[in-house]
């Protein structure tokens, strides 16, 4: 019996054995290690300033660029890496990011102006991190179709361990090395990265499904999605979170410190984030699959509670209060990481996904840049250190805010009718021609079709 659809439908190949186990959990573990590398590195980079500050005598707020280009550039890359992973194997694109990360934190360790630190620890280690980052993900499709949800929260996870295990480490580097020692510590523990391109196979596309990288950089990036006006809210929401989001990580430190809180105790505040952060990801993932139809309600949630828990940073300024507050922020936080592409699939049509992926990626790298530097020069301006955590807290406040109308819009019947289309399809076989209806329903990773004859 044939099915033959009155849509124009490609046909693809068939497609390689998935095993959604086996090795694919070592690939698993090689992708964890490098978040854990990529995120500890970054948590800690607020110790780094101080470091900095007292030996080079320049301002902390002149050094925020460097840790918003190393995150920003990183997912700036995204798109670029998702493009060119179909004719270059995730090994080789893995290695040569391992490389970039450990020439980057090595020639910091020599370095003596913050210009040149932008370049070495912000630019280089930033393309470094978004070659590793995004092949951890990519690869996880080749080994993984119906477990690729828990394949990818138990990867990105490893970003809240080295939240954990990195903090209390650099700061043990800095007071027995210094920053220099540190950062060179920092370039070995880099080069480690290059050991789990091991544990990535070769990427094998399939024949005639590799298209140039210039068209497929132009698919990835088609910004007519920005006239849909629930993704043009969603983005928006993107932006303002990603912008806020490392205030935390880059101030904490320094502010705790001038809270009277004691130097061993301070680096353990970003452990708890990290924590708290890694319970938060799998378990917000776990809700988001249990209330599927609420996923966007949740986000909106967490964002709500991501920016009161940065005001609270301001005004809780004992140590175990401030400590309940990096609970609550690294927890949300944390499912706002496993949500902000997840609810792509309720808002665009699949056909739409990898286009609207590329260009969240992108927004949130644009974010990641501009956020840290505008607290910074906003203290420069006020001289009230409060004032980033204001900024910090409103801009998560104002991203759940421009999730409303992303809510409204979903839960709309025309919205829902664009998602549930009905085509005729004919039955071709021994039997007279049916013709009957077919639903279809777009999920994340296909389209479901449901017959009723």
């Amino acid at each position: 019996m044939k099915l033959t659809e009155k849509e124009n439908v490609s046909q693809s190949s068939a497609k390689p054995v998935v095993l959604n186990g086996g090795y694919g959990w070592i690939v698993v573990f090689g992708g964890f290690i490098v978040y854990m590398v990529f995120c500890g590195f970054n948590s800690a980079i607020g110790l780094i300033y101080i470091e900095i500050t007292e030996n080079w005598g320049v301002a902390k707020e002149n050094l925020q660029w460097i840790g918003s280009l190393q995150v920003g550039i990183a997912f700036l890359m995204g798109p670029f890496v998702s493009s060119v992973s179909s004719s270059i194997s995730a090994r080789r694109i893995v290695i040569v990011g391992g490389c970039l990360q450990f020439v980057g934190y090595l020639l910091s360790a020599f370095v003596s102006s913050v210009n040149l630190l932008y370049v070495t620890l912000g630019i280089v280690v930033g393309i470094g991190n978004g070659l590793t980052i995004t092949c951890s993900l990519l690869i996880l499709n080749e080994f993984f179709d119906t477990k690729l949800p828990l394949a990818t929260g138990i990867v990105i996870s490893g970003g809240g361990i080295g939240n954990i295990i990195f903090s209390p480490l650099i700061d043990l580097c800095l007071k027995n090395y210094g920053y220099q020692g540190t950062l060179m510590i920092s370039a070995a523990i880099a080069l480690h990265v290059q050991i789990t391109a091991v544990t990535f196979s070769q990427k094998r596309p399939e024949q005639g499904q590799v298209l140039s990288l210039r068209k497929q950089i132009s698919e990835m990036m088609d910004i007519d999605l920005l006239k849909t006006p629930a993704f043009t809210c969603s983005i928006i929401s993107n932006i303002l979170s990603s912008m806020g989001f490392y205030i935390p990580f880059a101030f904490l430190p320094n502010s705790a410190a001038h809270y009277g809180i004691d130097g061993i105790s301070i680096p353990w505040l970003i452990s708890i984030i990290g924590c708290s952060s890694s319970f938060g990801r799998p378990f917000f993932g776990w809700m988001a699959v249990t209330f599927y139809r609420q996923k966007i309600v949740l986000y909106s949630f967490m964002l709500t509670v991501c920016g009161l828990s940065i005001l609270m940073m301001q005004i809780w300024r004992k140590f175990y209060l401030l400590a309940i507050a990096c609970a609550l922020f690294g927890m949300t936080s944390g499912g706002t990481v496993c949500l902000s592409t997840s609810i792509l699939p309720d808002i665009v049509l699949s056909q739409s996904l990898c286009n609207s992926v590329g260009i969240t990626l992108l927004c949130q790298g644009l974010g990641s840049i501009i956020g840290t530097p505008v607290a910074g020069g906003l203290i420069e301006m006020v001289r009230i250190d409060g004032i980033i955590y204001m900024y910090g807290g409103i801009t998560f406040l104002c991203a759940a805010m421009a999730m409303i109308p992303v809510i409204y819009i979903t839960t709309s019947e025309k919205h829902r009718q664009r998602f549930h289309q009905k085509v005729l399809v004919t039955i071709e076989s021994s039997l007279p021609d049916i013709i009957i209806n077919v639903d279809r329903r777009h999920s994340k990773t296909n389209t479901e079709w449901v017959v009723n004859v």
